[in-house]
């Protein structure tokens, strides 16, 4: 055998080395607003080096993986190592095509949500799951039609 070897001392499980985080980022946020050095600001202390930052959208409809390249005082910068642009379940299918609100899963932390078409208000979040806020939207539609 001839040329490099990886030697004991130069492999770590990848807990030793790095840190794995999780971020949730509004759905209006821009991909390129998520590379910028200046979107991780206030959690830049926290961050280093070669850490991994698995991002989702609110409304789950894009999931990044960003690989940290370096960090500082207010600033990370970041490079995207896969991309994936989630299909949206068919909710067009489970409006109420005659409603004046509409369902919308709105992240982790909104949860399953009823909002009202025209300004796209919140009319009421955090449902434990889409089935109530469906049912909310159905009981909610008929309550506003008799008025």
């Amino acid at each position: 055998m001839s040329g490099n070897q990886l030697y004991p001392d130069r492999i770590q499980l990848c807990e030793q080395e790095r840190n794995r985080w999780f971020a949730h980022v509004e759905s209006s946020t821009s991909i390129d607003r998520i590379t910028e050095s200046d979107f991780w600001t206030h959690v830049a202390a926290s961050i280093r080096q070669d850490d991994l930052i698995d991002v989702i959208y609110d409304d789950a409809s894009i999931y990044l993986q960003l690989l940290v390249l370096g960090s500082g005082d207010g600033w990370v910068k970041v490079a995207i190592l896969s991309r994936y642009k989630l299909e949206a379940e068919d909710e067009e299918s489970l409006q109420l095509k005659k409603s004046d609100f509409y369902y919308k899963y709105n992240g982790r932390f909104s949860g399953h949500s009823v909002l009202r078409k025209s300004d796209k208000i919140v009319i009421r979040d955090k449902f434990e799951n889409k089935a109530a806020a469906l049912q909310f939207m159905a009981q909610h539609s008929k309550t506003v039609s008799k008025d």
